[in-house]
């Protein structure tokens, strides 16, 4: 509900399965194991952050592999309802 009609929403999250080798996957499970400890979280696949966001009103995110950090991805998205007259 804060993205207007047709506004962009981008989602960056740690990667579950880092696209590299040793070092990133054990990051990966301090993070997560941090998050876990820290505030009762965890870190979310792709997948699910995707539902997310269609069951929140926005069209199909495109998913970015962050060729930088292995350990990421974003997600990009537009909420429906834009300027051609297409509600949620």
């Amino acid at each position: 509900a804060a993205a207007r009609p047709g506004g962009t929403v981008a989602v960056l999250e740690t990667e579950p399965q880092p696209r590299a080798g040793v070092v990133e996957h054990a990051f990966t499970r301090c993070f997560a194991l941090n998050l876990w400890h820290t505030q009762a979280g965890q870190v979310y696949s792709p997948a699910a952050l995707a539902g997310w966001l269609v069951e929140a009103g926005c069209e199909s995110p495109e998913e970015l592999p962050l060729l930088r950090s292995p350990t990421h991805v974003l997600l990009v998205a537009r909420r429906r309802g834009g300027p051609d007259g297409d509600t949620p």
